[in-house]
């Protein structure tokens, strides 16, 4: 769980700003997706089923921007991406027991 945790970050933080080729920029954050949704098939962990969902939600909506001109900064495109990218960060971290039982003894000793 840690290992898709870890790959679904390294897909979030990603360098794409560097880019500046409009449909290689797409290419990569595309790649990268399918390389999460396909670990998250071949780990078989909690979180696989809901990884993969928003994998293809992603991916469907990088599709969406590629063709319908979703460069624009105010276009829905960017909206949609961003928390769907959030949600897959916090499925990993939701799904992960080393992660929930960590904040779980910060919890406690908080409030202790």
């Amino acid at each position: 769980m840690l290992l898709l945790t870890l790959l679904v970050g390294l897909s979030y933080f990603l360098p794409t700003e560097l880019i500046t080729n409009y449909y290689a920029w797409y290419f990569v954050v595309m790649t990268s997706e399918m390389v999460v949704m396909c670990s998250a098939i071949c780990l078989k962990t909690r979180a696989s089923l809901a990884i993969t969902t928003i994998c293809v939600m992603l991916l469907i909506n990088h599709v969406n921007g590629l063709f319908f001109g979703g460069h624009l900064e105010g276009s829905p495109y960017h909206f949609v991406i961003k928390y769907l990218e959030y949600i897959e960060l916090l499925a990993c971290s939701l799904f992960s027991t080393t992660i929930v039982n960590k904040l779980g003894k910060v919890y406690r000793n908080a409030i202790s």
